[in-house]
């Protein structure tokens, strides 16, 4: 599974990474998650975007008002060579 960021996403990510790797270890686990499990079910609650833009997943409580980011996933196999 392709893991797609938005570009404002990402830096969200990167940050994460650097500062708060409680915050991170959690993104990473409901990624995994939603490539294990699918987009519908697994951890945290999934929230439909509106105009059919995606999911969002809450994080924790303290971020999810302030940082609701775009993960999109896709499940599209690589074309083989």
């Amino acid at each position: 599974m392709n893991k797609l960021f938005e570009d404002l996403g990402f830096e969200h990510y990167i940050y994460w990474r650097k500062h708060d790797l409680k915050t991170f270890d959690k993104i990473n686990r409901l990624l995994k998650s939603i490539e294990r499990d699918g987009i519908l079910r697994g951890d945290g609650k999934p929230e439909r975007l509106k105009y059919g833009a995606g999911y969002s997943r809450r994080i924790d409580d303290a971020n999810h008002s302030a940082r609701r980011q775009k993960y999109r996933t896709s499940s599209r196999k690589k074309p083989s060579s």
